[in-house]
């Protein structure tokens, strides 16, 4: 009987841990660093899709918040509805507490080493992910409506100029460099015009620019869809964001 349950064991976790979901979010990245930490789950996991997007600030203000969600009159809220207001501003504050302790990025680096068979990860946008499910069920959107009562295309904020929205891509590519080179594919969706531009000392790309060919060196294939800014406009010389972009792309895989 152990031995029967043991099977049925594994074959449930195949199906379940083959891809996993996550977003920046505590529960999410909780989950993501048990799944990482799990002697027997951390195996099964060869695809990892990563949203990038954060919750909208100005959807966490009641008035708006009030106003985007689904089934409720802005004239008569009951507690049971507020309470979803509430839950949507504490995850508000809790992603914008991860983002700016660095945690994000350092649990990101660590779990992606910490999966042996992970082969390919989709660093995507949130409405990408969500056309790709169409009306079937969302595996991350789901829940965060029920908690919230946002759709997907009201709950996020996206910049293609901002550059926090890159770091995501930062601490992957960085934990591509300190994994056991499994890694197969990489799609990285929507990269903001920030991960090329020269900021100085708050710079993204120097920070990854020593990894690069050691880090896609056993890639396969690399899905690049970057934003670049006004190419009118951009500085010349070796830091200026087309020789960043063009730097990058010479340690990417011949298939991109």
């Amino acid at each position: 009987m152990r031995l029967v349950n043991k099977a049925f064991s594994e074959i449930a976790a195949k199906k379940l841990y083959t891809e996993v979901y996550v977003i920046g979010l505590p529960d999410s990245l909780l989950r993501l660093e048990n799944i990482a930490h799990h002697p027997f789950l951390s195996t099964f996991v060869k695809q990892m899709t990563y949203v990038i997007d954060r919750l909208d600030a100005n959807i966490a203000r009641m008035k708006d918040w009030a106003e985007s969600a689904a089934h409720v009159s802005t004239h008569k809220l009951s507690p049971d509805t507020i309470s979803k207001h509430q839950r949507l501003r504490q995850l508000y504050l809790e992603q914008r507490a991860l983002i700016q302790s660095g945690k994000e990025v350092d649990l990101l680096k660590e779990c992606v080493a910490l999966l042996p068979n992970l082969e390919d990860i989709d660093a995507t946008s949130a409405t990408a992910l969500a056309a790709e499910f169409g009306q079937g069920p969302q595996p991350i959107f789901g829940p965060l409506f029920r908690q919230t009562l946002i759709d997907v295309y009201s709950l996020f904020s996206g910049s293609i100029l901002d550059r926090k929205f890159a770091r995501p891509h930062v601490a992957l590519i960085k934990a591509f460099h300190h994994s056991n080179r499994s890694m197969r594919w990489f799609d990285m969706d929507e990269v903001p015009w920030g991960f090329w531009e020269d900021m100085e000392r708050t710079a993204l790309f120097p920070q990854i620019k020593p990894y690069i060919h050691v880090a896609f060196a056993n890639l396969k294939a690399m899905t690049l869809s970057p934003w670049l800014g006004d190419m009118g406009r951009v500085a010349q010389g070796p830091n200026s964001p087309i020789s960043r972009f063009i730097t990058f792309l010479s340690a990417a895989p011949q298939q991109i």
